[in-house]
């Protein structure tokens, strides 16, 4: 049993998960061959099975607390028992020696265990049934190896098809970069249910627009987990149409339920987009302790690195880092201006968040030169915002929000908004023409401000559209305003060396994390390849991920405190010893 605390709350509500893991026996079954010249493998029955299936920890939130401290939460195994509530006995199927693609698993109850490498030049596996389980037994799964005329996946899961797992293994999208082809794709239907499992694997997609796991038709990912999967996207963005692949995208989950948590997600337009998630029930959805690292690609628009959208209830975002380059952090959001339908009722909290702007930001069809760390928009009311780190800078001219609440006209529904305990500092870059603004409120109905520490050019500002320069100090119809005070910078001894410098191989890139640093004043990092520092430091986070390097390397971190202080570098720690992937 691993446990995890999501943040150190001073009103004494305690927000945990936990976690423990089983893994699914294997025994040997015959294989077939289906007409259509893919191999489908079962035992030939037609009785529905079910089998326990790993499945994604558990954790909640609530009440906002007063204060907290921002640390790297705990890792570890954060998978618990489940079995699925209309699974029956199961069934064990071994897909024996090397089965050849495109491969359907059309057998309820199946545990299917890849047996070697495989290569498919379109889809690569189709699930046609319920209750089957995919083990890749840490093998490597290329799709789309030649150019197709349709849409192609590493895992295709059917419509109306519950209870999936997908685990333990390598899928990767070949040259064929066939544009609009996600690695694992569950296609939903309006009876479509779930749950399912997808953890334990590393992706990577390659085409335009090539999400690396898409649930988004249908009520296909009701009470499901996606964790400890790392997904790296590189979709092409030529076409300059404003958006690239997201490494997850689900949507449509009208009973919640979900867990995404423990997941490394790099290069994506965004780390993850959630939609319509719980909308027609109280059922709870965590996103936790995801590592998220982007950088906008011209002719994108600036990515978020967690974007919550319009008909998304009770959702906890809770314990994730996310590093940006030109891109957001946290977005909560609705359809429009004017529509209804926000996301509301949700929770952000103890996150880490640092986004950067560069002169790149201004190149391409989409120039962006708004900064923001977490924003709330379009409806999206009665949200609670607490004990976050934000961190925003940038090198251009424009605006600079560590923290953005409001619509683009008066909006009823932005009511209720909790904003507590959060720490925001907006710097300025190389442009000082700019005014780096903590908080910036626009139009809403009722918002709560209280507790919090900044640094930054203004602590506020309230109605921006309409360019007044009220500070949030003077009474404003439906404000509630206290005890939010600047962040005060002292001069302190150098910090310690971090700890804990761990390297994990993800295909031809590596996962530098390490622990956070005991001193107040560490808020930032330098991380160093080879005894160079890499452009990208200081950075407010954890963890790096250096991706597309390969070969043999040493790394090594220091860490650096708001006055400017560096402290000494840790041990080296070499890549030669680096575990691969999860297995």
């Amino acid at each position: 049993m691993v446990g995890c605390v999501c943040g150190t709350l001073a009103a004494a509500v305690l927000f945990s998960c936990s976690s423990d893991s089983t893994e699914d026996a294997v025994v040997g079954a015959p294989n077939g061959t289906m007409t259509d010249g893919s191999t489908s493998v079962g035992d030939g029955g037609n009785d529905p099975r079910g089998q326990s299936n790993d499945s994604g920890g558990s954790h909640d939130s609530r009440e906002t607390g007063d204060s907290g401290a921002i640390g790297k939460p705990d890792g570890g195994d954060s998978g618990r028992p489940s079995v699925h509530p209309d699974a029956g006995p199961a069934t064990t199927t071994d897909g024996g020696t090397c089965p050849t693609a495109p491969i359907t698993l059309g057998t309820s109850g199946q545990v299917f265990t890849l047996g070697c490498d495989i290569v498919a030049n379109g889809t690569a596996f189709s699930i046609t049934a319920d209750d089957v389980t995919l083990d890749l037994n840490g093998h490597r799964v290329i799709y789309n190896a030649s150019a197709s005329g349709s849409h192609v996946f590493g895992a295709y899961v059917a419509v109306g098809v519950d209870r999936v797992t997908i685990k333990n293994g390598t899928i990767l999208q070949g040259a064929g970069n066939t544009d609009d082809s996600p690695a694992i794709y569950l296609y939903g239907a309006s009876w479509q249910m779930g749950p399912h499992d997808i953890h334990d694997l590393v992706i990577k997609t390659t085409g335009y627009q090539s999400n690396g796991i898409q649930a988004d038709q249908g009520y296909s990912f009701n009470n499901s987990n996606i964790y400890r999967t790392y997904i790296e996207v590189h979709g092409d963005t030529t076409a300059m149409d404003g958006y690239g692949a997201d490494p997850i995208t689900v949507a449509a989950m009208n009973q919640g339920g979900i867990e995404i948590h423990d997941n490394i997600l790099v290069a994506g337009h965004r780390g993850m987009q959630l939609a319509r998630i719980g909308e027609n029930t109280s059922n709870p959805s965590s996103v936790y302790n995801n590592r998220i690292q982007q950088q906008r690609r011209p002719g994108s628009k600036a990515p978020y690195g967690i974007l919550v959208d319009g008909k998304s209830h009770n959702v906890s975002v809770c314990d994730n880092q996310i590093i940006s380059d030109d891109g957001r952090g946290i977005n909560l959001d609705g359809w429009g201006q004017g529509i209804s339908e926000g996301a509301s009722g949700n929770f952000v909290y103890s996150n880490r968040i640092d986004v950067q702007y560069s002169e790149s930001a201004t190149v391409g069809a989409y120039v962006e030169n708004n900064v923001y760390g977490i924003r709330d928009r379009y409806s999206s009311g009665d949200n609670n915002i607490h004990d976050n780190v934000i961190m925003v800078s940038s090198d251009i001219v424009g605006d600079v929000f560590g923290l953005f609440v409001g619509s683009d006209a008066a909006d009823p529904l932005m009511n209720n908004i909790v904003i507590n305990g959060n720490t925001i500092i907006a710097r300025r870059g190389k442009v000082s023409t700019d005014t780096p603004i903590a908080l910036q409120l626009a139009f809403f109905s009722s918002i709560r401000v209280t507790n919090s520490a900044y640094i930054a050019d203004r602590l506020c500002g309230v109605d921006y559209l309409a360019q007044a320069s009220v500070s949030c100090s003077t009474p404003t119809p439906g404000l509630t305003w206290s005890n939010n005070l600047p962040l005060v910078i002292t001069a302190t001894p150098s910090p310690a060396a971090p700890s804990g410098v761990s390297i994990a191989r993800f295909i031809d890139s590596y996962l530098v994390e390490w622990n956070n640093n005991s001193e107040g004043d560490v808020y930032e990092y330098i991380v160093y390849r080879d005894g160079v520092r890499l452009p990208v430091s200081p950075r407010g986070g954890t963890f790096y991920v250096d991706t597309g390097i390969g070969g043999a390397h040493t790394y090594s971190v220091s860490a650096l405190t708001l006055a400017g202080v560096q402290g000494p570098r840790s041990a080296d720690v070499t890549t030669a010893g680096a575990g691969n992937a999860w297995w």
